[in-house]
């Protein structure tokens, strides 16, 4: 409950306690929201009262800790902003359904104080925040709902452990083999299906799913899926150590994934070539390959795709760059308005029906969370 980055926000929202939940589920470089101890989603805070004490009155929304907005988006921030991204918020009452009663706690699958979800955690969060329990029958596990001492008691693994990807019992002495039952793609994919979109290429009908007018987090399977890359063998793994995804310090606002290679492993000529380019030589290729493009939040009041911002806290994995001023990558249905409350929005594809990078995007980008800005070294 101590306010985090200098802001009024919390890990935990208003009127809820560590012993009303039973997990925090996210990540300090971007978001917290959490699961109560009936195993629901959370997404509610409490007002005039306490959820331990049963008192008070439930409201939506106002249940998500944002450090986007904590740390980053601070009064005098969001006004640098709004002068040159016209509409963006100031002030709470313009965050609207975003918002809440304290600056740096947004509202995630709510409306704040209009409508909210109610949703078990195992239908949605649990599908790639995993945990499991050793509850014997299912009366044993509904005595313990309600009781977070008891599911915490009964709980064997959280997170991605050996078994969401080997199978249950494949390290055992003597146990069969199982393969791979899922991958990186079960969490890292999140397809989407648009008619129109499709008829651009009916090999690869699938677009990436989106949070408002960005692509959501999860969906780097589905952007890499559109590629060459991808058409030539290139999986998750092959870049990627799927047993050592991050390994800089937690508490940094950006994130040092763990690579088994590179992009020069492969593209040598371009590294040689690259290194006579000037000023850019000291960047690295994802710099500009690669710029943060993906909602975590899904923080419709502070999204402009236009420019390059500003809820956009996980890499893209497009790669191609496409020459030519006038190509936006992130674009609405035809004819329809370009703000993130319009429903629809899509990642476009060049000729070759492959999704691309658009210049503002490779060149322009403006995340708070881009280790090529942000970081250590960063050139960008």
């Amino acid at each position: 409950k101590k306010p985090m980055y200098n802001s009024q926000s919390t890990i935990l929202p208003d009127g809820i306690y560590p012993d009303d939940v039973y997990a925090v589920i996210g990540t300090p470089r971007t978001k917290y929201g959490f699961i109560d101890r009936w195993l629901v989603r959370g997404t509610y805070h409490v007002e005039d009262g306490n959820l331990s004490n049963m008192t008070g009155k439930i409201v939506a929304g106002g249940n998500q800790f944002s450090r986007l907005w904590s740390e980053f988006l601070t009064p005098e921030m969001t006004k640098k902003i709004a002068e040159f991204s016209p509409g963006f918020p100031t002030t709470m009452e313009q965050f609207g359904g975003n918002g809440s009663q304290v600056w740096g706690t947004n509202s995630y699958a709510a409306q704040y104080r209009k409508n909210m979800l109610f949703q078990p955690a195992s239908s949605y969060c649990e599908t790639c925040h995993s945990f499991k329990f050793d509850f014997k029958s299912k009366e044993e596990f509904y005595k313990a709902l309600g009781n977070t001492q008891e599911l915490r008691k009964h709980t064997i693994s959280k997170g991605i452990s050996c078994e969401e990807c080997h199978g249950a019992g494949a390290h055992l002495y003597g146990a069969r083999g199982a393969g791979m039952p899922s991958n990186c793609e079960r969490c890292h994919q999140r397809f989407s299906y648009n008619e129109e979109d499709a008829k651009k290429n009916p090999r690869k009908p699938f677009n990436a799913f989106f949070k408002s007018s960005c692509p959501a987090c999860g969906t780097e399977g589905a952007q890499m899926y559109s590629s060459a890359h991808y058409d030539k063998g290139m999986r998750c793994s092959t870049c990627h150590d799927p047993h050592e995804v991050t390994f800089n310090d937690w508490k940094d606002g950006y994130t040092k994934v763990g690579l088994k290679k590179t992009c020069t492993d492969c593209h040598d000529t371009q590294a040689s070539f690259f290194k006579q380019g000037g000023i850019h030589s000291k960047d690295n290729c994802t710099a500009c390959h690669m710029p943060n493009m993906m909602s975590c939040e899904n923080f419709g009041a502070v999204q402009n795709p236009d420019k390059g911002g500003f809820d956009n806290v996980r890499a893209s994995h497009i790669w191609k760059i496409k020459v030519d001023k006038t190509a936006k990558t992130l674009n609405p249905p035809e004819g329809k308005e370009r703000s993130p409350k319009t429903p629809g929005w899509t990642i476009a594809r060049d000729d070759d029906g492959r999704f691309f990078l658009d210049l503002m995007w490779a060149c322009g980008r403006t995340s708070f969370s881009d280790p090529n800005l942000m970081g250590p070294g960063a050139s960008g």
